[in-house]
């Protein structure tokens, strides 16, 4: 009996050595600036937490790579413009991305494994940056295939028609995604001309009905050509996963005459 035992256990201990190898799969450690990097040559970074981040790791900061130094705190002293990458100035609350010594290889790893199918649980950290080429990689739950985060896209909603009736609204989704996005610009594309006055109405964005969370409300604008834009100003872009992201119109009198819908960009953090 205990022949066969031992016969039995070498057999599995033979068929687990063929399995490949899975890892318990780590988020990339990310955190923000406390304040900002103000010119190319400055080598003292302030973050909100250093925890993930020792010397001799990296830190990855909107396309500008970072050998760590030391660490003293929350300030990370470092050398710029690492791995080739070029050294510029940073405002506060840029995102940041880390990985500790140890963790290098497996956070920042070149282009071409990028281009294809992937294994979530085959790698130890997600996401995944591409150094040379500044895109933020993941393999999402559900999917076998890699899918950038950091490059801009773009939303928008439905038509409008601006003269529906004074100070009559209607809210129409923009976007809600299973991420977090960053909503980097917004506009007003209008896609039939404008005539009359139709200043008097407006569009505004935000996560609540008619609210203006993200984009304050912005007049649309007389006279206005087909394809012409109005830019609005972002409030307040960060928006957390499986938010609705809302644009609320709000009409003039029947007597003038346009249409538009509202043009968002965005990034998944």
């Amino acid at each position: 009996m205990m022949k066969h035992l031992f016969r039995a256990a070498a057999v599995l201990i033979g068929l687990l050595s063929l399995t490949p190898t899975l890892y318990a799969q780590t988020a990339t450690t990310n955190t923000t600036l406390s304040s900002a990097v103000a010119d190319e040559s400055t080598t003292s970074l302030v973050v909100a937490s250093a925890t993930g981040i020792d010397a001799g790791g990296m830190l990855y900061i909107d396309r500008e790579a970072f050998d760590v130094v030391s660490v003293n705190s929350t300030t990370i002293r470092v050398k710029r413009g690492a791995e080739g990458t070029r050294a510029s100035a940073h405002p506060t609350s840029s995102y940041v991305w880390a990985a500790k010594k140890s963790e290098k290889a497996s956070v920042f790893k070149p282009p071409p494994l990028y281009f294809g199918t992937c294994v979530r649980a085959s790698e130890a950290f997600l996401p995944q940056i591409d150094v040379r080429t500044g895109d933020v990689w993941d393999c999402p739950v559900g999917t076998t295939v890699w899918i950038p985060l950091n490059q801009v896209l773009t939303a928008r909603s439905v038509q409008f028609d601006l003269d529906n009736g004074a100070g009559t609204t209607i809210d129409a989704e923009v976007i809600t995604h299973p991420r977090p996005i960053a909503i980097t610009a917004c506009r007003i594309v209008y896609d039939d001309a404008t005539a009359g006055t139709v200043a008097a109405g407006n569009a505004k964005v935000g996560i609540t009905v008619g609210g203006a969370e993200v984009v304050a409300a912005t007049s649309y604008e007389n006279a206005k050509t087909v394809g012409s834009t109005t830019a609005m100003v972002i409030v307040a872009g960060k928006i957390a996963a499986g938010t609705a992201v809302l644009a609320r119109h709000t009409g003039v009198a029947a007597t003038q005459a346009g249409k538009a819908y509202v043009e968002c960009d965005y990034v998944v953090r």
